[in-house]
């Protein structure tokens, strides 16, 4: 059986990319990387401002920045402290809520969307054509809907694991 796996490994590995490379996965994965990154910053932005009603603010950014140091490095998350703390020190934490509210659902919603168009691709499955404004917006509402709940799951883990 180990035989039999090791001599079709090398055809399978083939396929694989192949089928990679003929779905221009290199692209899809380029693209949703780009609508991951867009939403991050005002995800976090908006996170920040509704935990710290509960917890307070120098306890959230302590948390949040002691996450993103793990992830990212000292330098990157004192890096994204620092725009923060601007955005708070020029006092227009609620425009910069606001423009952050509305680039989260755009970004958000657009990686939803792509998500979609990258496995219909992968599966070489046609996607009904959907036109007009209600179907975009049903479109749109559906994926807002799931990063409400994505970022309520956020939250109560952040919670969870602040208590432990």
């Amino acid at each position: 059986m180990k035989k039999q796996f090791f001599r079709k490994l090398p055809k399978i590995l083939v396929t694989t990319f192949k089928g990679f490379s003929e779905d221009k996965g290199l692209k899809l994965s380029a693209s949703l990387a780009y609508y991951t990154i867009f939403s991050i910053g005002p995800l976090l932005l908006l996170l920040m401002s509704l935990a710290s009603i509960f917890f307070g603010q120098e306890a959230i950014e302590g948390k949040i920045f002691g996450e993103l140091k793990g992830l990212l490095g000292t330098s990157a998350a004192s890096q994204i402290q620092q725009i923060i703390r601007n955005i708070q020190i020029s006092g227009e934490t609620n425009f910069a809520l606001l423009i952050s509210i509305i680039t989260l659902v755009v970004g958000a919603t657009s990686l939803f969307i792509e998500i979609q168009d990258s496995l219909n691709i992968i599966w070489k499955l046609k996607a009904k054509p959907k036109r007009g404004w209600v179907a975009f917006l049903k479109n749109r509402l559906i994926s807002s809907s799931l990063i409400v709940s994505l970022g309520f799951l956020l939250i109560v883990s952040l919670i969870i694991n602040g208590a432990i």
